[in-house]
């Protein structure tokens, strides 16, 4: 009998097996300025652990990873008996040795509840969800257990596990363009802010550039400034997988001492006005039924669309057009232009639907396809917007609302300066300005303001024309036939220099 028991000892055990990871929790989470008793996220983060099998330890001497998370709310607004709150969260992985091998930042993760500290408490699961989502999704890609290293246990002493990545990252500059564009690129900046991506299967563990350590995001985003000298610069960028592999690739980029030679000139070369992208959003149908469907939105942003492909210098590959959107879509849109869109490029935003004006808060919405008449958890705010446009680095971003209360985004409620600068000098300031429909009240769903917006770009003759002098030339008309008094101005605290966006016919 003892040796039957023997027999499927051998039968039932692996072959081998790995020795388990130990793992070291740091979490610091408070709800509404208050440290939390049963933390929320540590609990989780330890279910998933255990799950993908590691150990957690109390002894960060004995850790083979870190994990470190710091998370704290704040109040949102009140409405009609629901609260909102947000939640913000900063979560970074690291080995023994200080390597760090996982690192995101979480901002206004927004949710409800019945009073402020509720929603926080809703808003640190939620954040907590998409963390641990996230971080399990490397935990594939990365595969720890290799990359640790560590003796099978039934090998001899001198046997490791070896990566099966052998493959070096792939190297793409983004931005400027003038890498993508010239073999020989010269630019007369004295410094170049220099953007690009790393990729790989097993995800980036670092970009350097010149022996300098550049910003690095999760999915292999990296961002560095360089000092030019004047004539010919050399930057070389290395990149490196979590496995240890290594790519190198290196530029030459030289600072002209003098001016170029069109730098007088009243036009504006495809050269030196990089991408024109837009996003265009229109919403009629809400899933609520208590919020009513509109008829217009979409038509009026497919005239949109029309039209800027049609005469202007954007191409259908470079829009996105969304129709009936969700708030993560919308997200996610602004989310991918952040990703995309360089230094040298404009970016056009336009939506159209249902707008909201809280006054006790001074805040105003955009209400998405998904939004609830009684909260406003998939609200999107003003200053969620302004957030993004702030953060998308562009030359020229220029926003478009054509919905209630879309007045309430701008920093002054000027409608135009009395002096106009020259169309270069406008483009070379960079800018952030919007024009709406209406200030801080209702307007109608056949848009007076797009039908004028849409006639005057289609008759316009000029070559070049300026945000402003587009607006001007159809204020009048949407006054003259409808109640509201359409807006044009600077978006706050999003990066405006005084510059304009500039719309260049085909």
């Amino acid at each position: 009998m003892k040796n039957i028991y023997i027999l499927l000892f051998f039968l039932v055990s692996p072959m081998y097996s790995y020795s388990q990871l130990n793992a070291y929790i740091i979490s610091d989470e408070s709800n509404m300025g208050k440290e939390i008793s049963v933390k929320i996220f540590e609990n989780k983060l330890k279910e998933s652990l255990i799950e993908n099998s590691f150990q957690i330890v109390n002894n960060k001497s004995s850790a083979d990873y870190i994990y470190n998370c710091k998370l704290t709310t704040s109040q949102g607004s009140e409405y009609q008996g629901v609260y909102t709150s947000f939640a913000n969260a900063e979560f970074d992985v690291s080995n023994a040795n200080g390597k760090h091998l996982f690192a995101k930042v979480y901002t206004n993760i927004k949710a409800g509840g019945l009073n402020y500290e509720h929603a926080g408490s809703k808003a640190i699961e939620k954040v907590s969800d998409k963390i641990i989502a996230e971080f399990e999704v490397f935990l594939l890609t990365a595969d720890l257990f290799e990359t640790d290293n560590r003796i099978n246990e039934n090998l001899t002493d001198t046997t490791v596990i070896q990566s099966k990545d052998k493959t070096p990252p792939e190297i793409k500059i983004i931005s400027p363009t003038l890498f993508t564009r010239s073999s020989d690129p010269v630019t007369k900046e004295k410094q170049l802010k220099i953007k690009g991506i790393a990729t790989d299967e097993s995800g980036i563990f670092s970009v350097i550039v010149n022996n300098q350590e550049t910003s690095l995001s999760a999915d292999g985003y990296f961002s560095i400034s360089l000092k030019l000298k004047i004539g010919e610069n050399k930057f070389v960028v290395i990149a490196e997988d979590i496995k240890g592999n290594k790519s190198k690739k290196e530029y030459i980029v030289t600072r002209s001492a003098k001016p170029f030679s069109g730098d007088n000139n009243t036009s504006l070369s495809e050269t030196n006005t990089g991408t024109y992208f837009a996003l265009i959003i229109g919403v009629n149908e809400y899933t609520d039924v208590t919020i009513p469907s509109l008829n217009n939105p979409v038509s009026d942003a497919q005239s949109l669309y029309d039209v800027i492909t049609e005469k202007y210098s954007f191409k259908e590959e470079n829009i996105n057009f969304i129709k009936n959107s969700t708030r993560r879509d919308i997200i996610i849109a602004f989310d991918n232009l952040s990703k995309t869109v360089t230094e040298n490029d404009n970016l056009l935003i336009f939506f159209a639907g249902h707008g909201y004006w809280d006054e006790k808060m001074k805040q105003g919405y955009w209400l998405p396809a998904d939004a609830s008449y009684d909260n406003s958890v998939d609200w999107i705010r003003n200053s969620t917007i302004q957030g993004y446009i702030g953060s998308i680095n562009s030359k020229h971003t220029l926003l478009i609302a054509d919905a209630c209360f879309s007045g309430g985004i701008f920093k002054t409620r000027k409608a135009f300066n009395d002096a106009s600068e020259g169309i270069n000098k406008l483009y070379e300031l960079s800018s952030r300005k919007a024009m709406t429909s209406g200030t801080l009240k209702e307007v109608p769903d056949e848009s007076v303001f797009l039908k004028y917006l849409v006639k005057r770009l289609n008759e316009n003759p000029e070559k070049y024309i300026s945000a402003q002098d587009l607006f001007t030339s159809f204020r009048t008309a949407v006054l003259n036939n409808s109640p509201n008094v359409p807006q044009y101005g600077t978006i706050k605290d999003t990066g405006d220099e005084g510059g304009d966006f500039i719309f260049i016919k085909q």
